[in-house]
């Protein structure tokens, strides 16, 4: 129970925390997992061979990320990468030492815990939007939730999905009654943030796990909950209606609220029928009338159905869509298409090692013909690692997952239990692959709490750990710690320091603080150049600011900051200069040819 509450606990905090994407949130959730993980191995606990290994290999792709800072790689989002793979590697490690410090139920409680700090999540969107939303969940015809991004507050429903459907088929009534009301009350709420990709990555990873486990009980159950959280598309549609419409009908998101806690109710008394063969058939016939008695209703509608699928097979955008369609029915790849292609593009300009950790962002930024489009990722983890990290980068990313993959099929754990807990990797890889959503802590935290606890090997009583053993945990624990602690301190002080309210000595002495602990961090350098601009010290804040754009991913802002700021102090010809650099790296920025700018033609 412990466990259980403990991992609930630790998923919600994260998940709400903007999926801790923040350098002010996933510090602290990887100082938890370490923290959690060097203690367990001093208690005596150990991991596989194979676990470790697998440990290791993503913290050699962060150190990969690091290492071509050498060859053109932002240190900023190279350490980045290395802690987030730390956050991995120390989920991964909890996972496959709980079994010993807690027992042989421990993985249990950990997915357990999983699913109830997700499903705990789901009732506080639904509740909130019933409620009436933060403006900020909002953007559009997309529920961001407290995420703040759609796709990855879906995914993290998504990832819990397959861990609830594993309960649905265990033995005592109480869990699958509960797993019933969870995966419909997670299906509602991933539905709701009308995120396509979280969608197909469940439906992947669901079939998957039912080839997994080759358990006919499952299919019905996973069926069930598809008819059942495929009805949640009726209040959808008012939802989706009112919010293209009116921004947002606390009423719509009532009725939607209350549509997922019957079905909440309904599928868990569907999996609260008894686990025998008879059982097993009369669910999977009541599933197939389902299903017919869905295809019958739609025919009438087969005409509209058809309207509506010549429009979402036309690719039409998904903002573009009428009210009360929703954007699940486009086909819409939302300019994927062309960030893939330039994600190519910069691998055939860098083709042995990538062009270095962070680069894309400036490479896109250059080269797109989209003026409206800014991102920061290729929406594609195994693009990003290609174009930035070149073969090597990907090859070592395609290698952890490798590793993973056999040290979970050489734990001790339940083949069930094994095939939810890939299911799990899966749905974040899955979307991960089309988005960038593997940039949240929060969510690949998750997924691999539950793939360490499938990998746990239970070696029996716990032993006293060797004097080598403790100096090697206390010492990766530190490193990690102190890797942890310079973004985390940094990113906060630059928080402090531009708050409202802050004196400028006092935001001067915060950011010398910020720089000192992160020596990389951008935001501080461009906050002191606004401090220094605002005092009048104009030649100091350009300085700041091209110190910044050697430094930020979107260096063509911080240029454009530095020819105002050279401007004002009346280097007018160095301006123009750079102002020329800035235009060069951003061509379609229409901000660049007005306000420091703008030298008349």
């Amino acid at each position: 129970m412990a466990i259980s509450v403990a991992t609930a606990v630790f998923v919600l905090a994260t998940t709400t925390a903007e999926g801790s994407y923040f350098a002010t949130a996933w510090p602290i959730a990887g100082a938890v997992l370490v923290v959690v993980a060097a203690g367990s191995v001093l208690l005596g606990a150990v991991v596989s061979r194979w676990a470790l290994a697998a440990g290791l290999a993503f913290v050699a792709f962060g150190a990969l990320a690091v290492l071509s800072t050498t060859w053109g790689g932002l240190p900023d989002a190279a350490w980045t990468w290395l802690d987030q793979m730390l956050v991995i590697a120390a989920a991964f490690g909890v996972g496959a030492l709980a079994t010993q410090i807690g027992g042989r139920n421990a993985g249990t409680a950990i997915l357990a815990g999983v699913v109830a700090g997700a499903t705990a999540e789901a009732v506080y969107l639904l509740g909130r939007l019933a409620s009436g939303a933060p403006s900020s969940w909002l953007d559009g015809r997309e529920v961001a939730g407290p995420v703040q991004y759609h796709n990855a507050q879906a995914l993290a429903f998504a990832i819990a999905i397959p861990l609830a459907l594993w309960g649905s088929v265990r033995t005592p009534i109480a869990a699958r009654t509960a797993a019933g009301a969870a995966v419909a009350l997670l299906g509602a709420a991933m539905l709701v943030t009308q995120s396509r990709g979280a969608v197909l990555a469940v439906g992947l990873a669901v079939v998957v796990q039912a080839a997994i486990t080759r358990s006919a009980r499952l299919v019905g159950q996973a069926v069930l909950a598809a008819i059942v959280v495929g009805l949640f598309a009726i209040p959808l549609r008012h939802v989706d209606a009112a919010l293209v419409v009116g921004g947002g009908d606390t009423h719509a998101f009532t009725r939607y609220a209350l549509w997922a806690a019957g079905g909440a109710v309904l599928l868990a008394a569907l999996y609260a029928i008894p686990l025998t063969k008879r059982a097993t058939t009369a669910v999977l016939a009541v599933t197939g009338v389902l299903v017919a008695a869905g295809i019958i209703a739609l025919i009438p509608r087969a005409g509209s159905l058809g309207h509506d699928l010549k429009r979402a097979v036309n690719g039409e955008k998904p903002a573009d869509l009428p009210p009360g369609q929703t954007r699940l029915s486009s086909l819409s790849l939302s300019g994927r298409r062309q960030i893939w292609r330039i994600a190519l593009d910069e691998y055939a300009d860098h083709p042995v090692l990538g062009a270095g950790s962070g680069s894309f962002t400036t490479y896109f930024t250059r080269v797109r013909n989209n003026k409206d489009l800014y991102v920061l990722q290729p929406h594609s983890l195994e693009l990003e690692a290609l174009a930035e990290l070149g073969l090597p980068g990907l090859l070592l990313l395609l290698g952890a997952f490798g590793v993973l993959a056999v040290a979970m099929v050489r734990g001790s754990a339940p083949r069930a239990f094994k095939a939810a807990a890939a299911a799990a990797v899966i749905a974040l890889v899955a979307e991960s692959s089309i988005d960038w959503t593997f940039s949240f802590p929060a969510l690949t935290a998750a997924a691999f709490l539950v793939a360490g606890a499938a990998a746990a090997h239970r070696n029996g009583a716990l032993a006293r750990s060797s004097g080598r053993i403790a100096a090697l945990a206390a010492g990766a624990a530190v490193a990690a710690l102190v890797s942890f602690a310079g973004p985390y301190f940094s990113a906060r002080d630059v928080q402090v320091a531009n708050a409202s309210g802050t004196s400028s000595d006092r935001a001067w002495t915060l950011l010398r603080h910020a720089r000192a602990f992160d020596p990389w961090n951008p935001d501080a350098l461009d906050a002191q150049g606004q401090l220094a601009e605002n005092a009048h010290e104009y030649d100091l804040a350009a300085r700041l600011y091209l110190h910044a754009a050697r430094l930020s991913r979107n260096s063509w802002s911080e240029q454009y900051a530095r020819a105002r700021a050279l401007r004002s102090g009346g280097h007018v010809a160095e301006a123009k200069a750079v102002c020329a650099v800035a235009q060069h790296l951003n061509p379609l920025e229409p901000l660049l040819d007005r306000g420091a700018c703008d030298f008349g033609g």
